[in-house]
């Protein structure tokens, strides 16, 4: 019988009877195996001797970058706070303006003094 134990190893599909293996594989071929399979997938992971030469210049691209980005952040900063030092007289003389002609306005009409607001356009008949 194949059990689902076989999953990792490859060998299930289903439920099955199938005659016994002619040669026995003995624990060490198959670690041996194992052990193959895994090199064959992990072999290209290291890093060989030119290839080590690769990781100052990444990190120096890297570092690069980031000063880079604070700079642009800085700048963008600094020109949010040039913005701000410059509209925020004109904006606060607006609001002066504002309130300076709208308070009269507003007591006139809530005292009486002025009568309800009037259209400045005549609606033709």
């Amino acid at each position: 019988m194949v059990q689902p134990l076989n999953i990792a190893a490859g060998e299930y599909v289903r439920y099955r009877v199938r005659p016994p293996p002619e040669e026995r594989v003995t624990a060490k071929e198959r670690r041996q195996q194992r052990k193959q399979r895994r090199d064959a997938r992990f072999g290209d992971r290291e890093l060989k001797g030119w290839q080590w030469l690769l990781f100052p210049v990444l990190l120096a691209g890297a570092l690069v970058v980031g000063f880079v980005g604070e700079a642009v952040e800085a700048l963008v900063a600094l020109l949010r706070l040039v913005v701000w030092l410059v509209l925020l007289p004109f904006w606060f003389a607006e609001l002066l303006a504002r309130g300076a002609m709208g308070v009269p306005l507003w007591l006139a009409r809530v005292t009486g003094l002025a009568g309800e607001r009037r259209r400045a356009v005549r609606c033709l008949p």
